[in-house]
């Protein structure tokens, strides 16, 4: 163990984990893969004369978020051979330079280092796109350059694997790697470009290319968009991820967290620490072994002590030795589901509790495990869902007919009511319509393509383009035409319609808001299902307080404040939280968050001048 005594603190069958990940999504795959010692360097490409001149010409201007493509610029294919060396020869190569100039004069103060070693803060200023986190910034900047621009680059990162510089961690996942992708309609298609959904070191158009080779060059994922992905072939491509990159053994899947506490621990330092692993037989390296196989440079950052370091040290009790205090230590506890096949062929579940103590617990859950709730009458009614998952199998039960079953009563002939205007609404309502059932789509506030102000719905929908997202843009073209649009046949759209009550009969009830006098006009019809999506919230009831006191004033659609540049919980010292629980939504944005995880924990490392992998001893199964 490091830096701390934990003696009488933790139960005998806990188990020692450098970082404990709660969620298994892209976020908590990417911090795995950094952790497990693959380190990402700046290696941009000679770019062009004629590229930069087009870079400066487009600079300020507003660009849709797609890459365009261009027959002025050189081709992904012929950018990366003039990054084809080996890396033994990167002092040969040729000047490294990035579509942004000034990005680039910071990244060649250290070009040795990795940047996991730098100043992220410093290497992040004056960066601008669609997040608000800095450090996601940065990282979208390398792994895509100049993709908000216009350009089509390949990565100006690349990955050196250290396994000896392997931080010991866990990933926790309620069902498969993936996250939500393996539990998502297997037809829907990304809104993000295919090649954004890929991770650090497997590009995804090169394995997609494989999966279909080896398919007979059929899609064993379902319908392929040119620039798209489905989500099966997404949720495919990050299961493949894990085995491709030896990953495995980090990943606890079928577990659910039920506490993550904060514990309360004496002062002590890493002499003690070390003394009492030396007790127990633990043998760990040293720190000049560790990091011998670094470059000089890497090396020097090692042993150079931080500005602030005195400030922190402490003197430890036992010993009289001076030493770095530690903020605080995490008890995760919890159950894993098991399958166990009996004799007779029966499969029964079977849960083992774990118990995992570490000073380092990241938060990557996502936001779409709570869906959000109108909270009127009749919303749990059997016949109401509140996803696209309980969508398909009520639709699913409807279709079959069973009688006396949750369904009973319903007509397959009755229209399906959608609420909600977003992303999930959409595609509620195609893929009612392919089924060939009747909608009626209701959402708060009427939608005008022609004018983007006043108007709170299908705002997303909206800043798609059509070329690029032709069904979506179907929707909002049904959604424009309100009840009275006749060219799409078995839709109505229920601009501005609120629903107020779910009756048992299958009647709802929708109020309309009368801009004369202010009063409502209501409206009952009759439906065979009620489909409300209107959004989610994390769930981080694990958490003390449920989480509540992590939420942040600024934002109001971001669940949890964090420091931008390490994404430290401001108000829980060694809770970390990633992806869409500190704003970042798409897969292109939240490997940021994973590499300012990664860079705080190998700076404490630095702090505690002491070894990374350690264990309890304990006879727990769940190492």
């Amino acid at each position: 163990m490091r830096g701390y005594s934990i003696l009488n603190c933790v139960p005998e069958n806990a188990v020692y984990k450098e970082v404990v990940v709660v969620g298994n999504g892209p976020s908590g795959i990417t911090l795995s893969y950094i952790l497990s010692g693959h380190w990402p360097y700046y290696a941009g490409h000679k770019i062009p004369e004629s590229l930069k001149q087009h870079n400066r010409s487009v600079k300020n201007l507003h660009h849709q978020a797609h890459p365009a493509a261009s027959s002025s610029l050189p081709s992904s294919q012929s950018l990366s051979r003039l990054n084809s060396e080996d890396e033994d020869d990167d002092a040969q190569k040729l000047p490294l330079n990035h579509p942004d100039e000034y990005l680039t004069a910071r990244l060649r103060e250290t070009p040795a280092r990795s940047l996991l070693l730098q100043d992220l803060r410093f290497l992040s200023q004056g960066l601008e796109g669609r997040s608000r986190n800095p450090i996601s910034l940065l990282f979208d900047a390398l792994s895509h350059p100049g993709a908000d621009l216009g350009l089509e680059l390949p990565s100006m990162l690349k990955w050196r694997y250290h396994p000896s510089r392997k931080v010991d961690h866990v990933v926790l996942g309620k069902g498969p790697p993936g996250g939500s992708w393996p539990s998502m309609n297997s037809s829907i298609l990304t809104i993000s470009l295919g090649s954004w959904m890929e991770l650090p070191g497997f590009d995804y158009r090169t394995w997609e290319a494989e999966a279909r080779s080896n398919a007979g060059g059929m899609s064993p994922t379902g319908p392929r968009d040119v620039a798209r992905a489905s989500a099966a072939s997404v949720a495919l491509y990050y299961q493949d991820y894990i085995q491709h990159m030896n990953l495995e053994e980090n990943f606890q899947c079928g577990t659910v967290v039920t506490s993550a506490r904060p514990i309360p621990y004496p002062s002590a330092c890493a002499a003690c620490c070390q003394r009492q692993l030396e007790m127990d037989g633990e043998d760990g390296c040293t720190s000049e072994e560790y990091w011998k196989p670094l470059s000089e440079e890497e090396q020097q950052w090692w042993l150079s002590s931080s500005s602030d370091d005195e400030d922190k040290a402490q003197t430890c009790p036992e010993t009289g030795m001076s030493c770095l205090s530690r903020p605080t230590l995490w008890r995760v506890s919890g159950y894993q589901v098991e399958e166990k096949v009996e004799d007779d062929g029966r499969v029964s579940e079977v849960c083992h509790e774990f118990s995992y103590v570490t000073p380092h617990l990241v938060l990557a859950t996502g936001c779409s495990d709570r869906p959000n709730r109108l909270g009127i009458p009749g919303e749990t009614l059997p016949f109401v869902v509140h996803s696209l998952k309980d969508l398909d199998q009520a639709l699913v039960a409807l279709r079959s007919g069973c009688e006396g079953g949750e369904l009973s009563g319903a007509n397959v002939d009755d229209p399906v009511l959608i609420v909600g205007a977003g992303l999930s609404a959409a595609d509620a309502v195609l893929g009612i319509r392919f089924q060939g059932m009747s909608v009626l789509h209701a959402f708060r506030k009427p939608t005008d393509p022609a004018n983007g102000s006043g108007s709170s719905s299908g705002i997303l929908l909206k800043q798609l383009p059509g070329h690029l997202y032709p069904e979506y843009h179907k929707v909002l073209q049904m959604m424009s035409e309100g009840r009275n649009g006749g060219s799409y046949r078995g839709y109505q759209a229920l601009c501005g319609g609120k629903l107020v009550e779910i009756r048992p009969d299958h009647k709802v009830c929708l109020a309309f808001e009368n801009d004369e006098d202010l009063s409502d006009t209501r409206e009952i019809h009759r439906v065979s299902l009620v489909v409300i999506l209107i959004g989610s919230k994390p769930d981080l009831s694990f958490l003390p307080h449920g989480g509540r006191h992590l939420a942040t004033d600024s934002y109001s659609n971001t669940p949890v404040s964090i420091n931008p540049y390490t994404h430290q919980c401001r108000s829980a010292p060694g809770l970390y939280a990633l992806g869409p629980l500190v704003g970042d939504n798409f897969v292109r944005f939240l490997k940021g968050g994973a590499l300012a995880v990664a860079s705080q924990i190998q700076n404490e490392l630095k702090q505690s001048k002491h070894s990374l992998i350690r264990t309890l001893p304990s006879d727990s199964d769940h190492s």
